[in-house]
């Protein structure tokens, strides 16, 4: 690993947009598509089971919720 290096993001689906009023909860200002064609090759999250559904949220769905998967 010491010659290799992979750029990754921090909970890479949280966008930081107007829609969800610029959220302090939200890491990113780039969607994946964009983190993807800028290089990123490691994309991070957290999945959170919610009664039988699968939601993508920030620690807490109650902070940034990033919807079902």
């Amino acid at each position: 690993y010491s010659e290799q290096a992979f750029i990754g993001t921090h909970h890479s689906a949280m966008l930081r947009t107007h829609s969800n009023g610029f959220s302090l909860s939200g890491n990113q200002f780039h969607n994946i598509t964009v983190q993807l064609g800028a290089g990123v090759r490691l994309l991070q999250g957290q999945a959170f089971r919610i009664g039988n559904d699968f939601r993508i949220c920030h620690s807490s769905c109650a902070l940034l919720d990033g919807g079902s998967i």
